[in-house]
């Protein structure tokens, strides 16, 4: 099975955490499987899916 890592953030997941990912699965859904609550706006069909999200 794919292993995500995702790295310490202060409100998401502070000590992080490494995830075995189901094949197929998208990171989103491995993250909240895994109770990294990450905003997301899909069931609204508002996802930018495969857009990487940038703040300035």
């Amino acid at each position: 099975m794919p292993k995500i890592v995702f790295l310490p953030h202060q409100d998401l997941c502070p000590d992080g955490v490494v995830v075995e990912a189901e094949t197929g699965e998208t990171i989103l859904d491995a993250a909240l499987r895994s109770g990294i609550e990450i905003e997301h706006a899909c069931e609204k069909i508002l996802c930018l899916h495969h857009l990487p999200l940038h703040r300035a």
